[in-house]
């Protein structure tokens, strides 16, 4: 699952490599900085002419998360001695303390900060034309109401339904979740034999803890059963294992017998696109005029944009496009800097031609993507009144 952060991370792996040579030269505080307008600080490399006026420093915390930058006011050269810095520096926010121990890296070629911002414009701007994925969603009935608020990322509904679920007692009693380093990823364990086979399909009627990524009431098939007690669940039939995070216990799990569907005829529903903010915040509206059942949820399966405010939810395919289109992005705007200090000038072909493959695999990916839309696309299937068994 992509976060905002892990694309970060994988930005810097591609833009400063591996080696010492190619990444910006590191240094750590030597003293405690006490609140957010502390501008006296010390670092480790005091007198050694590491740091000097003018400087950048950006402190890169270990979990991948954007820091405050700061500049100094004059050269750092007496050692065990203090110098005066500038706080929040590009775009950043000042820090509220610092320990004393956190470690900073010199002038970066390109901070996190604006990694970040440009990771949220390739989503927002170049993965927009012909780029979308199928989001699963719900909304409940309330008679008399007509107008609900459409997700903003979504522009087009494909189906509307109400399920009846037929399902068993309780099976395996309390499960628990192994994110990873068990006998597989995404491994379910259960304290009593479950019974289950294979293309079972099976929902939690209560969500214990964690396990991000499942949810108490949703229909998910069993993509594997290793053993009498453990077993896989994917999102689809013949699907993969969803890819949660954080282990989790006390979950409730169910086998359904029965699972029948009654899709909505297409004008029991509607898009409006768009619509004041005042009928709904997004600007998007899903008119909903009949149910089958008003007693029960009603599922829709939309259209979503990709969305910076949503990159968790991306589809693998998706977010493995923006690393490149961030590359692009960050090498094709500069025109002498060097991958790594001291290129200087004569290297400043490099960063073109890096720009160019970077740019190239972006759109290589993001056709492919397109291309595959076109081709699963199914044209609109009529509705069939009535209960569909499977």
């Amino acid at each position: 699952m992509a976060s905002l952060i892990t694309l970060t991370l994988d930005v810097e792996e591609q833009i400063f490599g591996q080696t010492p040579e190619e990444r910006p030269a590191v240094d750590t505080l030597a003293t405690a900085v006490t609140n957010s307008t502390d501008t006296t600080w010390r670092f480790t490399l005091a007198g050694t002419q590491f740091w000097e006026r003018g400087d950048f420093a950006e402190y890169v915390p270990s979990d991948g998360t954007a820091g405050e930058i700061i500049r100094f006011s004059a050269d750092h050269s007496t050692a065990g001695a203090d110098v005066s810095v500038l706080r929040a520096q590009k775009r950043t926010t000042a820090a509220a303390s610092f320990a004393g121990t956190e470690l900073f890296q010199k002038n970066p070629k390109h901070n996190r900060t604006e990694i970040q911002r440009v990771i949220n414009a390739v989503v927002d701007e170049d993965l927009q034309h012909g780029i979308w994925y199928r989001s699963a969603r719900t909304l409940a009935w309330e008679t008399g109401r007509v107008h609900y608020e459409l997700n903003a990322a979504d522009f087009e509904v494909e189906r509307m339904y109400q399920h009846d679920l037929s399902a068993t007692a309780a099976v395996g009693t309390s499960w628990s979740y192994d994110e990873t380093g068990g006998a597989a990823e995404d491994l379910w364990t259960s304290t009593a034999a479950h019974g289950l086979s294979v293309g079972d399909a099976v929902r939690f009627t209560t969500a214990g803890t964690n396990a991000t990524g499942y949810a108490a009431n949703v229909v998910y098939w069993v993509a594997a059963a290793p053993t009498t007690t453990t077993a896989t669940f994917s999102a689809t039939e013949d699907g993969s294992a969803i890819a949660g995070t954080t282990d989790g216990s006390g979950w409730i799990l169910e086998k359904i017998i029965s699972f029948s569907v009654r899709e909505f005829p297409p004008e029991w529903y509607k898009k409006m696109i768009p619509v004041a903010t005042t009928l709904s915040s997004t600007g998007r509206s899903l008119l909903v005029h009949r149910v089958y059942d008003d007693t029960r949820t009603v599922h829709y399966t939309a259209k979503t944009h990709p969305a910076s405010t949503a990159i968790s939810s991306l589809p693998a395919e998706i977010a493995g496009m923006i690393p490149w289109g961030v590359l692009a992005r960050l090498t094709g705007g500069t025109a002498v800097r060097g991958r790594y200090p001291g290129s200087g000038t004569e290297t400043s072909g490099v960063a073109y031609a890096d720009a160019s493959f970077f740019l190239n695999t972006f759109h290589r990916l993001r056709d492919q993507y397109r291309e595959k839309l076109r081709a699963e696309h199914e044209k609109p299937r009529g509705f069939v009144y009535g209960p569909v068994d499977f």
